[in-house]
């Protein structure tokens, strides 16, 4: 029931300002010979990568360039060019992620502190424009851009780091520690595909790569599920320097790995079943198949329109489930990319199992249009709402909540549920269940799908929610709050 994801992150390195007015450079390409050309917009057509420019737009033939990074202010994508076939085809993020428990993250990557303050940065940038071939000053306001970046990431501001991030690009292309930070935006928005990219790549600039980067290398390839190259990067990374982080990754790697060897798989058009044969067979895997199917095209329907082309779906041995995803034990499935579902055996498919499903395909759909800026009670709210659930059996513990003033802020139920108690998630779910239902009382049946078009159109969910229902999120949780009394006594 969860769409929490846990990734952890170890090395060391430099990381940092403040929202900035603008980004100087969108894309980025890069040169086969090392060259690097920053640019507001690059996009590839027939033969050659074309780019805009104060002259104009230029060209570049396709067999100089290595690699062309798209600087979107929400999702950012890098494509590898390929020798002869410059697609851009991107994929699409693969996981719904709410703020991550980055439990090595702050004290092995990200050097940070106190934020960089506006008058700061404005006064490095006038130096440097003041003196554009100073290497010095150009270094201290890429520093300062590190530096706020670093903050940003781990305050979960991902968009606000990624606009820094393009900035100290634009300035430094090819600073190691800038595009680290791209990569760990990239990794946290779920493009894990475009990560690993951008990892390799500062991998190969220079020398023998750290410990530092086969971890991340390590950790792209594991979301992806891309097993045996996980494991490759972490007993690199270990040959470097022993830490028990790395060789708890490491451990968790081979186990997966060995479960999902063992694993039966049955396709349809949109999805990718595999099973343990401890919990179900070809006759329970096809009707899971058609039910899925059919809950994917009501969904499309209902909810959104543009969900992703395949879902990857895994059905567990229970034990199984827990030892892999390590997830809290008041879990009944997940998504992070994939569904995931513990089973404790079942002789047919039943009600239990279809209600578990949608709700995490209602997870899948939302996390393929609007990523990590769809708030988690947000999403949890829909998908209880979408399986059938209803506030009503709740509305006397909520008011009761309310009176004793233990209900949790919509505000930190925008985050991760994975650190929560069994009574606190009890608590979040119903909480998340009730503001839905609310939300479409006063916003009308369409007010869900509403608010998760404006989140597609890259609106913030705050702005979201106040064109929907003339209420920002500060506001929307007083008012259902102030419902709760109201509706337990009805």
């Amino acid at each position: 029931m969860t769409s929490c994801y846990s990734r952890w992150f170890s090395g060391t390195f430099l990381a940092v300002s403040l929202l900035l007015p603008a980004i100087v450079f969108a894309d980025v390409i890069y040169l086969k010979n090392g060259k690097v050309v920053p640019a507001p917009r690059a996009w590839i057509d027939g033969d050659l990568v074309k780019y805009e420019s104060p002259e104009g737009v230029r060209a570049i033939p396709k067999a100089q360039v290595d690699d062309l990074v798209h600087g979107d202010s929400t999702k950012p994508k890098v494509s590898r060019v390929p020798p002869e076939d410059l697609s851009t085809k991107q994929e699409s993020p693969a996981s719904q992620k709410a703020k991550p428990r980055l439990a090595l993250l702050k004290s092995a990557i990200l050097e940070t502190g106190r934020d960089v303050r506006v008058e700061t940065l404005a006064e490095l940038k006038k130096k440097l424009a003041d003196d554009p071939a100073n290497a010095q000053k150009r270094s201290a306001l890429v520093s300062a851009l590190n530096w706020q970046t670093g903050n940003l990431i781990l305050r979960g501001e991902l968009e606000e780091a990624l606009k820094l991030c393009q900035e100290a690009l634009s300035q430094a292309p090819t600073d190691a520690a800038t595009m680290t930070h791209l990569g760990i935006i990239q990794f946290e928005q779920g493009s894990y595909k475009e990560a690993e990219a951008t990892f390799r790549r500062v991998a190969t600039r220079g020398g023998e790569p750290k410990q530092t980067l086969h971890y991340l290398i390590g950790e792209a390839c594991y979301a992806q599920d891309k097993w045996p190259a996980a494991i490759a990067e972490w007993q690199r990374a270990l040959q470097i320097s022993p830490l028990k982080a790395i060789e708890k990754r490491l451990a968790q790697a081979q186990e997966e790995l060995k479960a999902h060897q063992e694993l039966e798989q049955q396709d349809t058009r949109h999805f990718i079943l595999r099973y343990s044969k401890q919990v179900a067979n070809t006759g329970v895997g096809d009707e899971i198949l058609r039910y899925l199917e059919r809950a994917y095209l009501e969904l499309r329907r209902t909810l959104i329109d543009t969900p992703p082309e395949t879902i990857d779906v895994i059905l567990y041995a229970d034990q199984t489930y827990f030892d892999i995803t390590r997830s809290p034990a008041w879990s009944s499935a997940m998504f992070d990319g994939k569904i995931r579902v513990p089973i404790k055996g079942i002789p047919a498919f039943n009600d239990k199992l279809r209600a578990t499903l949608i709700h995490e395909l209602s997870h899948a759909f939302i996390a393929g249009t609007i990523g990590k800026r769809c708030p988690t009670w947000f999403n949890e709210g829909i998908a209880q709402n979408i399986e059938g659930r209803q506030a009503k059996q709740y509305q006397k513990a909520l008011a009761d909540a309310k009176r004793k003033g233990n209900l949790i802020p919509l505000e930190r139920l925008s985050q991760s549920y994975a650190g929560l108690t069994s009574a606190e998630a009890e608590l979040a779910y119903a909480e998340a269940l009730s503001a839905i239902e609310y939300l479409k009382q006063v916003g009308g049946p369409a007010a869900v799908r509403d608010v998760i078009v404006h989140l597609r159109d890259q609106r913030s969910f705050g702005e979201s929610l106040a064109e929907v229902v003339r209420l920002g999120p500060i506001d929307f949780e007083r008012a259902w709050v102030g419902s709760l009394s109201a509706s337990a006594s009805q």
